[in-house]
């Protein structure tokens, strides 16, 4: 008796998981233009670049700004840490990398919660502003100054 073997459809890639796939891939690139702006030698148009990528990988589900925020803010300290590792311990090395994700964080929750309540032309400023607002309490209070700093990429010294 002969039996054939019809080949099997292989399991695709869902549609949810493709938009997963989609916010990994751009909290990535987001993370790595971030790195770039971030890093002792910045790269000034990273830092006009990563936000667009950021708020891509953002949209959609409120559990994306989670993945966002994590992915982006370790891609983007992954290069200082060497430089971080010799001015601090492992322990705060570690805490550098949870502060950098919780500031993304809080900056795409206040975007996310802004876009829903106001008009249009106000809530394309919430992310540049929720940035530079905890950016600039982080340079008043850090003995670092602007090191690490977004504001330090855009503007040359």
């Amino acid at each position: 008796m002969t039996t054939s073997t019809v080949a099997q459809p292989m399991p695709g890639i869902r549609i949810a998981d493709r938009g997963l796939l989609v916010a990994l891939a751009a909290s990535l690139l987001a993370g790595g233009l971030l790195a770039a702006s971030y890093a002792l030698h910045p790269l000034w148009w990273a830092a006009w670049l990563a936000p667009v990528a950021l708020l891509a990988a953002a949209s959609g589900r409120a559990r994306n700004v989670w993945i966002a925020s994590a992915i982006a803010g370790a891609t983007a300290t992954l290069p200082l840490i060497p430089y971080y590792l010799s001015l601090l311990g492992p322990g705060l090395v570690a805490n550098v990398i949870v502060l950098r994700i919780l500031l993304l964080l809080l900056a795409l929750g206040l975007t996310r919660f802004a876009t829903a309540r106001l008009p249009l032309g106000l809530a394309m400023l919430a992310f540049p502003g929720a940035v530079a607002a905890i950016e600039q309490i982080m340079i008043a209070t850090s003995v670092n100054g602007a090191a690490g700093s977004i504001a330090r990429a855009t503007c040359p010294a």
